[in-house]
């Protein structure tokens, strides 16, 4: 127990940010072992309450049982966060694609289903001798019970979001290849708003967006392109940031009324029907792969039956048709994770350092 209690007065500590960032990650991994989780990445205090907290991790326990802990920072205390303080943290979760979100300091933690607005906590006492509701399997009892979720999931929201604008922009644009324009410009808004999001978790809010940098640019002069690699100017992504975009492609839309581009690019801040805000910086590789699907599933034309009419305008919108032998088909990443572990315990430590891996995809 007195080791326990070591390693939570370390990890809520107010001098704990002042370790090496090797430390810390030890720290942390040492709180997961002690208590049943399975670490999946740390991330630093810079991700959500900085002044408050000392970081966040986030873990998983058997397939689908996953959570975000974060580590308050001594004197804060969970119980006394204002509702805005808890938004910013559930943000991190939420854009993770997972729903629970548990808020530690050295006499509690607090559970939040993020997919509930406005959020419900669940509070338990982690005082010493008892520091059962810090454990894995304590979790694992609590969440089989069922809820109603009235926000929807982030992978949902923003494939949705895709989804509208690919059908949408299919019938604006004229050119060949408009499977590959489209495209193009969702590659550019996203790895935009991936730069902009890292950018100011590294230096703070002190460079315009790229939504504020369109609605500054007078109507006349405003280029997509142009506005598109300002931004990446601005957050010093150089020529190896625009090397990636086929801006060449985005010509279409050059044509495009400006408060359509720009309709469409305030799309990509707020997500949709929830309280919280898109970080393209947190989102975990499982959400972006969920993305990334609708980016390689084809468009097809609409049939409409001659002489019936099933609409109310007769107008053909493109639907998305997922394409497997495209490839667009992605595992989520806890299922190869849980086989690794499984050949892992199964094989001798040399052996399986030795092991290589084929992806036939």
């Amino acid at each position: 127990m007195r080791e326990t209690v070591r390693i939570i007065e370390d990890i809520t500590s107010a001098r704990f940010k002042d370790r090496d960032y090797v430390d810390r990650v030890r720290i942390f991994n040492d709180f997961a072992e002690r208590f049943g989780w399975r670490p999946s990445d740390y991330l630093g205090s810079e991700y959500g309450l900085t002044n408050k907290s000392n970081g966040h991790l986030v873990v998983e326990h058997g397939l689908e049982h996953a959570a975000v802990i974060t580590f308050m920072a001594e004197p804060a205390k969970s119980t006394e966060l204002p509702l805005s303080e808890v938004r910013i943290l559930l943000e991190i979760s939420y854009n993770n694609l997972v729903d629970w979100h548990l808020a530690v300091d050295q006499d509690f933690v607090l559970a939040y289903l993020n997919r509930i607005d406005p959020p419900k906590r669940e509070q338990r006492s982690v005082s010493a001798p008892d520091f059962a509701a810090l454990s894995a399997d304590f979790f694992q009892s609590e969440i089989q019970r069922p809820f109603y979720a009235n926000v929807p999931a982030l992978d949902t929201v923003l494939i949705q979001t895709i989804d509208y604008w690919k059908r949408f922009l299919h019938g604006e644009i004229r050119c060949k290849q408009k499977n590959e324009a489209i495209s193009a410009l969702f590659n550019a808004i996203i790895f935009v708003r991936a730069i902009e999001d890292h950018y100011q978790l590294r230096f703070g809010n002190s460079s315009p967006s790229l939504l504020e940098r369109w609605q500054a640019t007078e109507s006349k002069t405003r280029s997509l392109t142009s506005v598109l690699l300002e931004s990446l100017r601005a957050y010093r992504a150089g020529r190896g940031g625009t090397s990636l975009l086929t801006l060449e492609r985005l010509a279409p839309f050059e044509r495009l009324d400006h408060s359509t581009i720009e309709s469409l690019i305030n799309d990509f801040y707020r997500v949709k029907r929830t309280p919280y805000a898109y970080n393209f910086a947190l989102m975990s590789r499982h959400a972006l792969t969920r993305i990334y699907e609708k980016y390689v599933a084809l468009l097809r034309q609409e049939k409409i039956e001659s002489g019936l009419q099933k609409t109310l305008f007769p107008v053909d919108l493109p639907e998305a048709d997922r394409n497997k032998a495209a490839g667009a088909i992605y595992t989520p990443q806890f299922i190869p994770r849980f086989f690794c572990r499984f050949i892992e315990n199964e094989l001798p430590p040399r052996q399986f350092r030795e092991l290589r891996v084929s992806d036939p995809a």
